[in-house]
């Protein structure tokens, strides 16, 4: 399973949590110094960045949106053909 590494905006603490993607993808993560909901996701690794793309769904869209990064297996095209 992905590790991945957030920021409480509560206390400023940094921690990691082994989810399933469709967990993440559920939110309601807490962070286990403050139990503070205010959290946000930092890019832990490139794998798991590409295997949240593979799996599709809002927050894949939303990273591939920002990112715009080929992972891994993407197959890009080049404009001449």
């Amino acid at each position: 399973m992905p590790h991945y590494v957030f920021l409480c905006q509560d206390c400023s603490k940094e921690f990691t949590q082994i989810l399933h993607i469709a967990d993440l993808e559920k939110g309601g993560v807490l962070c286990p110094h403050s139990d503070g909901k205010r959290v946000t996701q930092k890019v832990a690794d490139v794998r798991t960045l590409c295997a949240l793309l593979a799996t599709g769904g809002a927050h894949a869209r939303h990273l591939r949106a920002r990112h715009r990064a080929p992972c891994v297996g993407d197959h890009v095209r080049s404009k001449g053909g």
